[in-house]
């Protein structure tokens, strides 16, 4: 029993065989009942005390092989086991250790049950795969490990143990000790889809597209070394980047590596790529095997029956050098008589770029409009009357004076005064005697007039 609920339970005891007075039993009551409501501070538990108590288990193991090698596989297992059950997931945190390849997502989590003294316990296992990529001594670190049981008294108890650090060896075999790279498997599949064939004479410009696929079962991809990338004078070649993926096939994880080459024969001739091996360690009888690309011949350009056949092919590849010279000094030339065309007729150019675009009435109307805004309504009526010249030219009849052209001249030209401080003119009454000056055609006269009003005022 909890000891907050264990005292409140005595003084309820207390209150129902000891006589009291009325005040008094009320100043105890609330006095319980303030107290009720604290909270108790006990001792929590914890999972030290739980595996103190032999209520709680946790194991580490590496399980090696009798000759752990380089690139080989090593599991590393967490195995932690309660008399009760666990409320959630048994976690190890992330750890890293030097000279060593740990996949991603590679945890396996296995629950199960087991027998302890005549009781069943439930148990978790996580294991961690590692593929060491040196020989020599390792130290496994201490690993944090998240645990939550569920217990019979006290509820659910969380915790973080840690593991303690582990030291194991990694070897390499003589065999291996001279190679530069290697691939330890119990089982390597090779595949080349597009091989080059000696048999056929290919022509300058084609194309061959080679892809070789390599399996290895119990090794990730990542560990399956590279092919050796090929040079050859007179052919280009593009490897794309490896495809490298791992996926289970039946329980076992299956790495694959696809390399995918093409070759453009830019020159005739013939030519030999040499061969290449794949050295592997069959884990499987603990023996050093050899994967082999077959070499590559083949001619390009002449069949290689007919070898005293005169070859024209390097007037042919001199005349196609021909061809992209002239474009290029083609191109040269017509970009250089563009350039001084441009130059020398820049101010023509400018001229009908302007009358095509209309330039000049776009900047008269922008700066009408902006003045009218900054209430610079003399400077308005100037770019008026210029854009109606340039609207109407000389015109032939005459014709009064709008009423927003009454009020813009009003405003340009009256004295400080409070009636004119009272008319409004906005860029939309603007914009309006635009739209009208281009409709009714406003006549020059009455331009004329307004520019006699302008110098008036000076």
């Amino acid at each position: 029993m909890n000891n907050r609920y264990f005292i409140t339970f005595l003084l309820r005891q207390f209150f129902s065989q000891v006589e009291v007075k009325t005040h008094q039993k009320f100043f105890l009551l609330l006095t319980l009942t303030i107290f009720g409501s604290l909270p108790f501070t006990t001792q929590a538990l914890t999972i030290e005390n739980l595996i103190n108590s032999n209520q709680l288990t946790i194991e580490t193991q590496i399980q090696n092989q009798k000759q752990q090698i380089v690139g080989q596989p090593l599991i590393f297992t967490v195995e932690v086991s309660t008399n009760r059950w666990f409320n959630k997931g048994t976690q190890l945190k992330t750890f890293e250790l030097t000279d060593t390849v740990i996949l991603a997502n590679s945890e396996i989590t296995i629950n199960s049950t087991k027998k302890i003294n005549g009781r069943t316990w439930s148990s978790q296992t996580r294991e961690i795969t590692l593929y060491p990529t040196r020989s020599g001594e390792y130290i496994l670190p201490s690993i944090d490990v998240l645990i939550s049981v569920n217990t019979e008294n006290n509820g659910v108890v969380e915790g973080i143990i840690a593991t303690t650090e582990q030291p194991f060896t990694i070897s390499l075999p003589e065999a291996l000790v001279s190679l530069e790279s290697f691939l330890v498997s119990t089982k390597v599949s090779l595949t080349i889809e597009g091989s080059l064939d000696k048999e056929h004479s290919y022509e300058i410009g084609e194309a061959i597209t080679q892809t070789i696929t390599i399996n290895a079962t119990n090794t990730p991809a990542m560990m399956i070394p590279p092919l050796a990338t090929q040079e050859l004078t007179g052919i280009s070649i593009y490897q794309k980047p490896a495809q490298v993926f791992d996926k289970a096939n039946r329980g076992e994880l299956l790495g694959t590596r696809i390399e995918t080459i093409t070759y453009i024969f830019e020159q005739a001739g013939d030519y030999k790529i040499p061969q290449q091996i794949i050295y592997w360690w069959n884990t499987s009888n603990n023996k050093l095997e050899e994967i082999i690309i077959p070499e590559s011949f083949w001619s390009v350009g002449r069949n290689k029956n007919d070898v005293n056949k005169p070859n024209n092919n390097a007037f042919s590849l001199s005349k196609e050098q021909l061809k992209h010279s002239l474009f290029i000094s083609t191109l040269v030339i017509f970009i250089s008589i563009v350039l001084f065309v441009l130059y020398h007729y820049k101010r023509t150019l400018f001229i009908i770029y302007s009358k095509v675009t209309q330039l000049e009435k776009r900047t008269l109307r922008h700066d009408f409009l902006q003045a009218i805004t900054k209430q610079e309504y003399a400077k308005a009526n100037q770019y008026l009357y210029q854009y109606s010249m340039l609207m109407q030219g000389v015109p032939k009849t005459h014709h009064s004076p709008s009423r927003l052209r009454a009020i813009l001249n009003q405003l340009a030209f009256a004295h400080e005064s409070i009636n004119s401080r009272k008319i409004n003119f906005n860029q939309q009454d603007g914009k309006a005697l635009l739209k009208e000056i281009t409709k009714n055609k406003m006549s020059i006269e009455s331009s004329l007039t307004i520019n006699k009003a302008i110098e008036l005022n000076k």
